[in-house]
């Protein structure tokens, strides 16, 4: 099945990535910071717990800003995608949604706050729609959407992810970090989901 990123590649322009890349104003290279220098900080730092979270491997960002890059990018737009690449990533890492394909939109979901995105309604439209024709289909289709729900809450408290400095939150204690970006919770609801899904090996599907 197609996963989140491919379908928000194809709608790029629908989208409206202008939006995001006009709002953005670094003061660095967010991207070229992802490096083996986060595992020289001490253990605890949300920088070296973030890198280990990557299994101290940055091919991640870099396979996502490529499937994202365009040989026609500015280079303004260039850096935009780059940088956004990574805070995808520490997104993942901050909320605990899992790279599936429900993970993924979920972590969109809780995006929305800040990056609304026509795409991803309609990715979330659709799934709900899918869920319902499934057996037990009002059930699943209410629990994707309780899913999507908690995701947008906890972003509730947050800015906007590029626009944070993580370079400065690199060095500090990863729960400090996580109460001074306005993350205070995890999805229970999606963990409990999770759990369900790993203790019942026989259960075919994420939902």
């Amino acid at each position: 099945m197609i996963n989140a990123h491919k379908l928000l590649k194809r709608f790029e322009m629908f989208d409206f990535e202008s939006r995001f890349v006009n709002r953005y104003k670094p003061k660095y290279s967010l991207y070229n910071l992802i490096n083996d220098d986060l595992k020289k900080l001490p253990n605890g730092t949300f920088g070296k717990d973030f890198y280990r979270y990557m299994n101290y491997d940055n091919s991640s960002i870099v396979d996502l800003y490529n499937l994202y890059k365009n040989k026609k990018d500015t280079e303004k737009i260039k850096r935009y995608k780059q940088d956004w690449s990574v805070v995808h990533d520490l997104q993942h890492f901050v909320t605990g949604y899992d790279t599936s394909l429900v993970g993924e939109g979920l972590m969109f979901a809780f995006s929305l706050r800040h990056e609304f995105r026509p795409t991803i309604i309609a990715i979330i439209i659709y799934y709900a729609v899918q869920q319902l024709f499934k057996k037990k289909g009002f059930i699943k289709s209410k629990y994707w959407i309780n899913l999507v729900r908690e995701a947008n809450r906890l972003s509730k408290h947050t800015k906007w992810f590029m626009s944070v400095d993580w370079k400065e939150k690199f060095t500090k204690p990863t729960e400090q970090v996580l109460k001074e970006i306005g993350v205070y919770e995890k999805p229970e609801l999606w963990i409990i989901s999770k759990s369900y899904i790993n203790h019942h090996q026989r259960y075919k599907g994420e939902i």
